[in-house]
């Protein structure tokens, strides 16, 4: 009798890290053939169907709705019908102890234990807040957004201890705003923003990227512009050339972000050109522009409200956004997609008006957003 094979989550992306487990077209106990298919699983980008590795006899090890880790194992073929009953029989039980023996204390072992599997987010996520692993006891795989929202219960329910304070940046319960009142430094903004871009944050890129990148540049003199226009002495002797520079810039690179926009750090113009925002928009941390893109009021004199977005926002290029929506955390807007209404984190919107195609842990359109933080 041959060892089971065993059918196993693959990565279909090398952003992946798990999958999620969307239905089974085959059951436990049923005979497969090699090729066959027998789950239907969904990643960060698409859905998938595998198939059997082997002809032969199916066990399942999980459920629908599970969520597995890249080369989790999901189940098992077996070559003979008796080979997968003896797997299936349960474990013989312990004798039961003669009426003069003493008692004994005894500590039966689950019919199956569940190894908790942390994706590194996630790690990261409970190091921050002080959590301990076992609050995940009994699941199969623990996800960033499943962090948050033990967090964001912790937060709201009266009988728990609330969550220790986290930093702004990593706060999901409510979009990030990021000001200079919030403990951002100018310096510090400008290291996020340039870092965004490709990963580096030195003093030769900043030189670069200012004289060959039209984005990148509009944004330096934003941040300059705004930390001009909130210190008397600077209003007086430096904000008029931080907003020529600013002008300049416009006019040359066709983006006008103006300075009452409330953007967060690590703000990526990833492609420049007609980028028109209404000047009560909000952009959470990380949020990356593409070209040709309006955010604007849906009602007249801007009464009807304006978009606002939470941290790692992915706007795509010919992306409109208008009316008092919220576009929720590692949400990403594809290219020409009309957004009239709010759109729940974790989603990936497109089409005119827009649908929800498909859903993601973590925005993978989104990256370079380890700067320092200061």
């Amino acid at each position: 009798m041959s060892a089971p094979i065993p059918i196993l989550v693959p990565q279909e992306d090398v952003n992946d890290t798990s999958a999620r487990v969307v239905r089974f077209a085959a059951a436990t106990g049923q005979q497969v053939s090699a090729g066959q298919v027998l789950v239907e699983l969904e990643t960060s980008k698409t859905t998938l169907e595998l198939s059997a590795p082997a002809a032969g006899w199916l066990r399942l090890t999980c459920a629908a709705g599970d969520d597995l880790p890249v080369g989790g194992v999901i189940g098992q073929v077996f070559d003979s019908k008796s080979a997968l009953d003896t797997a299936l029989q349960p474990a013989p039980s312990p004798p039961l102890p003669s009426p003069s023996s003493p008692p004994v204390a005894t500590q039966l072992a689950p019919a199956h234990a569940v190894v908790t599997v942390f994706s590194d987010e996630a790690r990261a996520a409970l190091q921050a807040a002080g959590l301990d692993e076992s609050a995940f006891a009994g699941r199969s795989f623990v996800r960033a957004a499943d962090v948050r929202a033990l967090l964001q219960e912790a937060d709201t329910t009266p009988s728990m201890q609330p969550a220790p304070p986290r930093a702004a940046h990593e706060a999901k319960d409510t979009p990030l705003v990021q000001t200079f009142a919030d403990g951002w430094p100018l310096l510090a903004l400008i290291r996020a923003d340039l870092h965004r871009i490709d990963g580096r944050h030195d003093f030769a890129e900043l030189l670069r990227q200012w004289f060959w990148n039209p984005g990148f540049s509009y944004v330096l003199w934003f941040r300059i512009a705004q930390w001009c226009r909130q210190r008397a002495w600077a209003k007086l002797l430096l904000y008029p050339v931080a907003l020529w520079s600013l002008h300049r810039r416009n006019l040359q690179s066709g983006i006008r972000i103006p300075l009452s926009v409330n953007a967060g750090p690590g703000l990526l113009v990833a492609h420049w050109g007609s980028i028109w925002l209404n000047p009560a928009c909000t952009l959470g941390a990380n949020c990356t522009l593409g070209n040709d893109i309006n955010f604007g009021s849906a009602g007249t004199a801007g009464k009807g409200g304006v978009p606002q977005l939470g941290d790692n926002v992915f706007i795509g290029p010919g992306a409109r956004l208008a009316g008092a929506l919220k576009i929720g955390h590692d949400v990403a807007v594809m290219a020409n997609t009309l957004v009239t209404a709010d759109v729940p984190p974790g989603s990936i919107v497109i089409g005119v008006p827009h649908r929800i195609s498909g859903r993601q842990r973590t925005n993978t359109f989104v990256s370079h957003t380890d700067y320092p933080r200061p």
